[in-house]
Parts: structure tokens; C-alpha cells; sequence
């Protein structure tokens, strides 16, 4: 069993970039545990949700990581639109992977449309290889996660390092969807897009449904395996 790390910047940024890797990772004996940056209080489709969308989309987490089988998580409550790589949200961050010490990691690519999306990406690889280092050690031990992952929302990878079949978890990555509701006229398209992009994924290694993800190299291995 591993532990596995994901940080999405808002609530159902984890299932659309990866739920049905979250879901056979579930179901394969490893412990997944979800970090949300931000409360996601900007995706309102109607003036009157204003006020109550935080708390909508904070269940709304809850319920779509019970679909997907993961019993931890947890959520920054930053504002939406407002994430950034300041040095408050930076060593959290590196407590969260101290405390956690996952095997792998998940979060955001950097090339993506979204502010909070790259400021994820930012803030996240940093404190992969800053966690490890020997500084900070109010914020735990040292602890470097052997492999940090990128995930795509819908702004594709052009060369993907690794593609995940999902195909006998492709259901649950849409069930758990289904449960951001509130998300649903805001992203009309997006269970089309999921599907879509899940059967071009699964296309390029032969099977029905697959996710892609990029692996990060910003800390070198040691030696060539050859």
C-alpha cells in the first residue's frame, strides 16, 4: 500500500483531472487523501448561490470523494481566483506533505488558463523538493515523495509521460462528477469533455477509458537505468 497525495485548486478539479485514477487507486489498497487550495466561491451560476456556494461545493466535495472511495480530505478555504504563491500558503503546503509523507504526489500542470491552476502547479512542485530539504523543521521531518505527477483539466498535454487505463473506473470519475451539481451549468459541457478526453486518452494505449499525466523532472533521479 502507498500513501497518495492530490492537490487540486478548486472542489471536482481532483475528479475531473484524475477521479478515475483516484478511484482504481482506491480500489487497488492505496490511501488517497484530497487537498483543495481554494472554497471554489466564485463558480455561482445564479447571483442568488452567492452567498451559499462555499459550503455548497464543500459538500459537494465530501460527496464526490465517497463515490470515489477516499475517506481524506481536507480544504485550504483560500478564495477562489485568490491563490498565490506566498510563503503562509507555501509551508503549509510542505506541512501537509510532512505530516502525510505520500509516496506520490498529484496536482495541476502549469500551462492551463486558470490563475489557480499554475499558482497550484507553482506552490506544489516547490514543495515537493523543498520538503525533503533539511529546513523548516517546525513543519515536521523531512520528507521527499518519490514521484510528483501532473494531471490535465482541458488544457491537454501535448507528449503525456504516463496514461492510466480507467476503464473499469470511468463510471465512478462520472458519478463523482454528477455530484459537483452546482458545477454543472457552470462547465455545461464538462461530463461530454470528460468522456471525450478519456476515450482519446484510452485510444493511445488500446484500451476504452484512460487519464494522462506529465512526471515532473524538476528533482533529477540519481543514475540511468539502462
Amino acid at each position: 500500500m502507498s500513501r497518495i497525495l492530490v492537490f487540486g485548486a478548486h472542489p471536482d478539479d481532483e475528479v475531473i483531472g484524475m477521479g478515475g485514477t483516484i478511484a482504481k487507486l482506491v480500489r487497488e489498497g492505496h490511501e488517497v487523501r484530497i487537498v483543495v487550495f481554494t472554497r471554489g466561491d466564485e463558480g455561482y451560476p445564479k447571483i442568488e448561490l452567492k452567498e451559499a456556494i462555499s459550503e455548497v461545493r464543500r459538500e459537494e466535495l465530501e460527496n464526490a470523494a465517497k463515490v470515489l472511495g477516499v475517506k481524506s480530505h481536507d480544504m485550504f478555504d483560500i478564495e477562489d481566483m485568490g491563490l498565490i504563491n506566498d510563503k503562509e500558503t507555501f509551508k503549509r503546503v510542505i506541512k501537509t506533505i510532512r505530516e502525510y509523507q505520500p509516496g506520490i504526489i498529484f496536482t495541476h500542470r502549469f500551462e492551463d488558463r486558470h490563475r489557480d491552476h499554475v499558482a497550484a502547479n507553482r506552490i506544489v512542485s516547490e514543495a515537493w523538493w523543498q520538503a525533503g530539504q533539511n529546513v523548516s523543521i517546525e513543519l515536521g521531518e523531512p520528507w521527499r515523495a518519490k514521484k510528483l505527477f501532473y494531471f490535465e483539466i482541458f488544457s491537454p498535454f501535448t507528449f503525456p509521460s504516463h496514461i492510466v487505463d480507467i476503464t473499469d473506473t470511468f463510471e465512478f470519475k462520472k458519478k463523482a462528477m454528477e455530484k459537483f451539481a452546482s458545477q454543472l451549468s457552470v462547465l455545461p459541457n464538462v461530463l461530454r469533455a470528460l468522456e471525450g478526453l478519456a476515450i482519446f486518452r484510452g485510444s493511445l494505449i488500446g484500451t476504452r477509458y484512460g487519464e494522462a499525466f506529465l512526471e515532473s523532472r524538476i528533482v533529477p533521479e540519481k543514475g540511468l537505468e539502462v
